[in-house]
């Protein structure tokens, strides 16, 4: 859960002779963990949001690089109380770190006024959770003063700089969509204003957004902590520790020392108890927010909900003892809070009135955490929900799939597959349809327990990629829309492609030289397992020996020789082939250059000669998720003409249908080049590097 707060520059306190931190980082992104395996158990696996919480990862990332981590959404959550990227607050900011964000009296009808009694002798104001919540979400209310400041390590760059950026929500954000104010160096300085530039930087993107939306779910999981929403100040070092906050991060009255209560404990805590399987026992997702008018209401009445359930709570603040503290010292608490002057719903009635509509008059751990912490599982997922549909990551609120109970998505010419949008409703009116219908057609009937199941036929002597679709009219909560359900399945042989060659000049080859070529298919996640042969005319292979996707073959030695290679993919269905024809050159060479180093018996002229059989070009890692590097042959950096000036590099990243995903020259390519492939599916590509005149091919995979 939970939190933390302030700390306090405790110099002004008298009591420690270094300022206290925020502590329970690791409860929230135990929290966050666990509404994500909630949501998929509602509504199935979201893949990108499960990929950015990282499941099996405990930590708080890299501190130098605060946004550039493996597991944005988890790291968000903890980080939350690490770094304030709109307000600013650290030890140099009025003494408070950035967890003095994290309270909201929801009672106040000024919802943006916030006063927090520190109950230490003065009283401090500062901007509440449902503020903060707005600025990160929407870039609302900032006021003219606040920006959103971002520390980022760009792709191409190299090293951590400030993007001040804004947009209208987060969801657009992950998309790409957001302004430039101005950039400035990491300690602030020199800033360049400018001027909302629009930006589409995926790669910064979505990273940023995704850790932004784990900083809310840290917001929105505060709102469960009683003290949070009393305004109750709890620094643990200061000896002020939050009863049910620290019971449920298993610190301070297990470590028991002042010293240690800031510190995970690691291993198990009593926050374990309560899972998304617990949070599922008292309800599912509260769809009641697609009842509003507007995103921003959808949110408040998350934080709002979520606020007023733990207010009805006691929170237990030790204000008295000054000592070690003991769990059966003092346990000084305010009652709960049964205002409601900004209203109520369904949610909140049915927990107060569970109690009499009287608060309880002690702390119990247990009764507090049945209602708040399993509802901030259920109010963080229905916020991930929102933000996956509204960023396009899933394409409706239920996140629903057409199974293919066949198992393969392959499907042979006349072969049948049975399909099922297994989370329709029974009884639901659904159009099943095939696109293009010329590649396959299909009837539905009614299977087991009324299951409305589709039985789709491959077209026989089709070939190609065909959509199954399944459209009915969906409701959820107040939304209601067609939805249309789309399982996509390949009829036939492989599309196979030569998708890269070398030592190619418009068709023509150097009498006696190597060509390599690559082949691949369009869509590998689809087209089944595929095994390749090569065939050839007039010429030998010398690499590859004619079998799998890559291989290297000698063209003739005499001028003005054609010779073609063939090359067959097979999968599950069938084969298919692909050729071309090439030519030798003539005695004049190709395009002005000599072809004379091919010649058996001749010496090659100076800066003419190819590069050595041992030259290749390093990419690695190799398969890599993130992006590749590259190491250039030292041979290949001086042009080919002999001249001593450095060369120029140019490379060209094709996927399997032969489309450039990614291009670009360096200059003077001695250092190592890097390219990001983080925003690209995973696959097969194929990778040309051209420097000093020398073309230079490898075959590189994507893997996420």
């Amino acid at each position: 859960m939970m939190k933390k707060i302030l700390s306090i520059g405790l110099l002004c306190l008298g009591l420690f002779q270094t300022p206290a931190v925020a502590h329970k980082e690791w409860v929230h992104q135990y929290m966050v963990k666990q509404s994500y395996l909630y949501l998929e158990q509602q509504i199935g696996a979201i893949p990108a949001l499960r990929d950015a919480i990282g499941l099996n990862y405990h930590g708080k990332g890299n501190d130098a690089q605060p946004f550039n981590n493996s597991y944005p959404i988890g790291v968000g959550a903890w980080r939350e109380d690490s770094e304030d990227p709109i307000y600013h607050y650290d030890l140099g900011h009025g003494g408070f770190t950035p967890s003095i964000t994290h309270f909201w009296d929801a009672d106040n009808p000024n919802e943006n006024y916030e006063s927090v009694p520190l109950n230490i002798g003065y009283t401090s104001k500062a901007p509440n959770a449902w503020e903060k919540a707005r600025v990160y979400l929407f870039c609302q209310d900032r006021n003219g003063a606040h920006d959103v400041t971002i520390p980022f390590v760009m792709p191409g760059v190299g090293y951590l700089r400030n993007y001040i950026i804004t947009y209208t929500s987060l969801p657009e954000l992950y998309k790409g969509n957001y302004y430039l104010e101005g950039i400035s160096n990491a300690d602030g300085s020199g800033r360049i204003n400018y001027y909302h530039q629009p930006q589409f930087n995926q790669a910064f993107g979505k990273p940023v957004a995704l850790q932004i939306l784990g900083r809310v779910a840290h917001l929105l999981g505060d709102m469960s902590v009683p003290a949070h929403t009393h305004s109750h100040l709890h620094p643990c070092p200061a000896n002020r520790p939050d009863h049910y906050e620290n019971d449920m991060g298993n610190t301070y009255y297990s470590n028991n020392n002042l010293n240690k209560c800031e510190k995970d404990p690691g291993g198990s805590y009593p926050a374990y108890s309560w899972t998304a399987a617990t949070a599922a026992q008292q309800g599912g997702l509260l769809t009641d927010i697609h009842c509003m008018a507007s995103a921003r209401d959808k949110a408040k009445f998350l934080f709002y909900t979520m606020n007023q359930l733990a207010d009805f709570f006691p929170s237990g603040v030790n204000y008295s003892d000054m000592g070690t503290f003991s769990r059966g010292g003092d346990q000084s608490f305010q009652r709960g809070d049964t205002n409601l002057s900004q209203g109520s719903n369904a949610y909140i009635n049915s927990i107060y009135s569970s109690f009499g509509w009287t608060s309880p008059g002690s702390i119990n751990t247990g009764q507090i955490a049945n209602v708040s912490f399993n509802f901030s599982i259920r109010a963080v997922a229905t916020l991930f929900q929102w933000f996956a549909y509204e960023a396009g990551i899933i394409s409706d609120l239920k996140n629903q799939q057409i199974a293919n109970y066949s198992g393969s998505d392959l499907l042979c010419g006349g072969a049948n597959a049975f399909l099922d949008a297994t989370s329709i409703p029974v009884g639901t009116n659904v159009t099943w349809s095939v696109e293009p219908s010329s590649r396959a057609t299909g009837s539905w009937f009614q299977g087991p327990m009324g299951r409305p199941i589709f039985n789709v036929t491959a077209t026989p002597d089709a070939q190609g990629p065909f959509t199954v679709k399944a459209t009915y009219w969906s409701t959820d909560g107040c939304y209601a829309g067609p939805v249309t359900l789309t399982h996509e399945m390949w009829n036939g042989g492989p599309d196979v492609n030569i998708l890269y060659e070398s030592e190619v000049y418009g068709g023509l080859v150097c009498p006696g030289s190597n060509i390599n070529l690559g082949a691949g298919i369009s869509r590998p996640d689809l087209e089944g397992n595929v095994s390749y042969e090569w065939t050839v005319d007039n010429a030998t292979f010398t690499y590859g020996y004619g079998s799998g996707p890559d291989v290297s073959i000698t063209a003739p030695g005499g001028y003005n020789q054609m010779f073609t290679v063939w090359c067959t993919a097979t999968n599950g269905c069938r084969s298919t082939t692909t050729g071309r024809t090439y030519m030798t050159a003539n005695e004049n060479g190709i395009n002005g250059m000599a072809c004379v180093m091919y010649k058996p018996g001749k010496v090659a002229t100076a800066g003419s000669a190819a590069a050595p059989a041992s030259a290749a070009l390093e990419v690695f890692p190799n398969p890599s998720n993130t992006g590749f590097e590259l190491v250039v042959p030292a041979g290949a950096l001086l042009q080919k003409t002999g001249s001593t000036a450095p060369a120029t590099l140019a490379y060209t990243l094709r996927d399997n249908l032969g489309r450039v995903v990614a291009q670009g020259t360096r200059p003077n390519p001695s250092a190592k080049i890097q390219i990001d492939t983080r925003e690209l599916p995973a696959g097969v590509y194929s990778l040309s590097c051209t420097v000093g005149g020398q073309t230079f091919h490898k075959r590189v995979q994507v893997l996420h």
